[in-house]
């Protein structure tokens, strides 16, 4: 990727989900270090405050709990694999975040954008 290149420009400033999860990690002014963390357990503890701050529609009920959910996207992001979440609102506001690992396994060029909040 030709980090000069306008179309390149365009997609780091954009705030739209990449395609591929992990190049969230190109977008570097986009990254925050209190939004890094070297624990998965930090990860899920971040990722289930965004969720209880943004419940969901509920439409047809959930398939899992938040919990499950919070487990098993903890499995994912310990076997290495980005976690993405996407989802309505009652008010019908679309919630979407996601866990990005890096190094990234499927992108192990793409270096960390900062450094763990200490």
């Amino acid at each position: 990727m030709d980090l000069g290149d306008a179309e390149t420009q365009i997609f780091l400033a954009n705030t739209m989900t990449p395609v591929l999860t992990g190049h969230w990690l190109l977008r570097r002014n986009q990254a925050a270090a209190e939004r890094t963390w070297t624990e998965v357990a930090d990860a899920a503890a971040w990722m289930r405050r965004v969720r209880e701050a943004n419940p969901a529609a509920g439409l047809g009920g959930p398939l899992l709990t938040v919990q499950e959910r919070i487990e098993r996207q903890r499995t994912s992001l310990v076997l290495g694999s980005d976690v993405a979440w996407g989802y309505y609102t009652p008010a019908f506001s679309y919630v979407s975040f996601a866990a990005v690992c890096c190094p990234n396994r499927f992108l192990p060029g793409i270096v960390c954008p900062s450094p763990p909040h200490t």
